[in-house]
């Protein structure tokens, strides 16, 4: 697919996005200029990260809270793993300065691991719940295999960095991104919004269940939504997606919700209602037991089989 008609799906997914949170696009912010895109369609995208920065502090501006910060000059980091993958992040604000921007910042992507694993071969559909700025949504839509990855996230700040992200590493039309929150499928909006945690907004969650998704068949699931994973565990059909899936990557963040009185005994009883095995990502100890010992505190990412 050609550079012109990746930014084109890239205006009408910034556009759908935005409209869907009930933000006035008439003036498509998001728009690039023609000599950012001269630039950017020849490797230099300096110009374009700082026009979607822009951008985003014009159309957003009280939406966020004073917590949030954009950075003065925006970049794009390139990253280039063991066996020469390619990974390009647009570092906009803060938090992706501190996630993404760091020294180091490669060890904390655990799709490298699960990649070396094998875990993505032959995988064409992807789930992955929580997408942030879609750095593992573009990670796994430039794999060989990969026909789609849908990818929900609840932070339209994120949303719009991450389908930058998208158009950044060329994978946009592989990328379905549905700017909500996941929801069991017997919740609704209003019951769940005390149960998650989405940084910088002052707007209201917008949720979507997960039983409105046409085809629930997934290849590979990452679950990495901030403790409302819980609510997800007594979900049959998120349970159902799961064990359909060849592998799944599940982060418990257990440490969220030791404050409200939920403890370890609680996710393993959860766990063990769904029916769900599998192992520590980094030790390969088997999750219960790994989690019968774990601090209640902590948090800590499985493997599903």
């Amino acid at each position: 697919m050609s550079f012109e008609e990746n930014y084109k799906i890239y205006v009408e997914k910034m556009s759908s996005a935005f409209r869907a949170h009930g933000i006035d696009v008439a003036n498509e912010f998001f728009l690039l200029s023609e000599t950012a895109l001269a630039a950017a369609k020849n490797g230099n995208w300096l110009q374009a990260v700082g026009e979607l920065k822009d951008g985003l502090e014009h159309a957003l501006g009280e939406k966020l809270n004073s917590s949030h910060r954009f950075l003065k000059t925006p970049y794009v980091r390139d990253f280039t793993f063991d066996g020469g993958e390619k990974l390009s992040i647009a570092i906009v604000n803060e938090q992706s300065s501190e996630w993404y921007g760091r020294d180091g910042a490669e060890h904390a992507f655990d799709f490298l691991l699960e990649s070396k694993r094998g875990l993505f071969v032959n995988s064409k559909r992807y789930l992955d719940l929580g997408g942030h700025q879609m750095i593992w949504a573009c990670y796994y839509a430039l794999q060989p295999s990969t026909v789609e990855v849908v990818s929900f996230e609840p932070s339209i700040l994120n949303v719009a960095i991450g389908t930058f992200n998208c158009f950044l590493n060329a994978v946009i039309s592989k990328i379905n991104i549905i700017p909500f929150a996941i929801l069991a499928s017997n919740s609704s909006e209003g019951d769940e919004n005390s149960k998650m945690l989405v940084d910088f907004m002052n707007i209201p969650l917008r949720g979507y269940r997960i039983d409105r998704m046409v085809d629930l068949n997934f290849d590979f699931v990452k679950t990495d939504i901030e403790g409302y994973e819980l609510e997800l565990l007594k979900c049959a059909c998120y349970i159902g997606i799961l064990k359909h899936a060849r592998y799944s990557h599940l982060e418990l963040h257990l440490g969220h919700l030791y404050g409200s009185g939920v403890g370890g005994d609680v996710w393993i009883s959860r766990l063990e209602f769904a029916g769900l095995d599998g192992a520590e990502l980094y030790s390969g100890r088997d999750m219960f037991e790994f989690l019968a010992e774990a601090s209640p505190k902590g948090f800590y990412s499985f493997i599903l089989e």
